[in-house]
């Protein structure tokens, strides 16, 4: 039922009371008149509101040819698979210089050889796609990657050094004298920084991807 309706209802109601009939039929319509001017207002408001925040949106947004959409779709894909397996086996790592494997040399050897090849795949790549990939999100991909090298430099002096789990066994990294307990001291840490690095660079990467939108 609209207000006009309504009104149609009250005024044949109230005409029977005669003169003040009027005045309160005029009074209706007058306050009618404005509520639904008000309503009005209110839904113009949000319509414009809702109309700049899609304008807003779409300013963001970054148009090119499909061809370039999906080369680039296809590189981060790369990177991102690479990034994934890097990450867990620098993680990998921090549990092998805690302790893992630490009666077991074959196991030992066999992580090395496997983090070595996923260490520099990813440097392949990294350096291969580097004209491709935006510098902000390249030194993303370069932060992580000094960090991993760091676990994995870590990991390689000690697996290849330390014959035995002892705490106090010293070993030299970088002209500077460790014990295994100062590194071990340090795993947790190291840990988070690598999963808010990476997680962060993953983030980045999404959002750049959303912006863009692909044209036929």
């Amino acid at each position: 039922m609209t207000w006009e309706d309504a009104l149609k209802i009250i005024t044949a109601a109230i005409v029977s009371v005669g003169g003040a009939g009027v005045i309160i039929c005029a009074v209706s319509k007058f306050l009618a008149d404005r509520v639904a001017e008000r309503l009005d207002k209110k839904y113009e408001a949000k319509l414009a509101k809702d109309q700049a925040k899609v304008e807003a949106q779409l300013s963001k947004k970054e148009y090119i040819s499909k061809t370039r959409f999906d080369a680039e779709f296809k590189i981060f894909q790369e990177l991102s698979e690479a990034q994934i397996t890097l990450v867990n086996k620098a993680n990998e790592a921090l549990g092998v210089i805690n302790g893992t494997y630490k009666d077991d040399a074959d196991k030992r050897k066999k992580f090395l050889e496997e983090f070595k090849s996923n260490y520099w795949e990813f440097d392949t790549l990294l350096k291969k796609y580097a004209p491709f990939v935006s510098e902000k999100i390249y030194d993303q991909y370069k932060d992580l990657f000094s960090q991993i090298t760091s676990v994995y430099n870590l990991s390689f002096i000690i697996i290849v050094t330390v014959k035995n789990w002892d705490a106090d066994v010293r070993f030299t990294l970088e002209n500077k004298e460790f014990t295994l307990k100062n590194v071990q001291e340090i795993v947790p840490d190291l840990g988070k920084k690598l999963r808010e690095q990476s997680d962060h660079l993953t983030k980045e990467i999404r959002s750049y991807l959303d912006n863009l939108d692909a044209i036929q």
